[in-house]
């Protein structure tokens, strides 16, 4: 958004935020897939990873799954999924903290041209956060 003399300064404000959260949300995806069921996947995948290295005997049908589809043991399955949510910690940290500081940004001022100032430092900061890839 370009800094523009803007009526409902609310709602303009508002725009500034919503923008900030899709680029966050844009970042993310470069190390996730997208979808509300991939994210239940993950989950699933990360609960039954932790049973199963805590001994429980499953079972485990997300991780036999995949491994039988990419031809893995469970054991080799489990230390990746463990890596990858490991390594989605620290970016994702990284990621909402960048996020709240251009909200705040954003918030803490009613000029225009401060918020598209905020927008492009998130901009900036977001190539930056990656993820330690196991």
């Amino acid at each position: 958004m370009d800094a523009l003399i803007i009526a409902d300064m609310d709602g303009a404000q508002a725009q500034y935020i919503l923008e900030v959260d899709q680029l966050a949300e844009r970042h993310r995806l470069l190390f996730v897939t997208d979808g509300s069921g991939q994210a239940l996947a993950y989950q699933e995948k990360y609960a039954e990873a932790v049973e199963y290295n805590a001994g429980h005997d499953g079972p485990f049908p997300h991780l036999n799954a995949e491994a039988e589809a990419r031809e893995l043991s469970v054991e080799a399955l489990v230390s990746e999924v463990v890596a990858m949510r490991t390594a989605w910690r620290s970016v994702s940290a990284q990621i909402e903290a960048a996020r709240a500081r251009a909200k705040k940004r954003i918030r803490s001022t009613q000029d225009t041209e401060d918020w598209t100032l905020a927008v492009q430092a998130f901009k900036t900061e977001l190539p930056a956060l990656k993820k330690d890839a196991p």
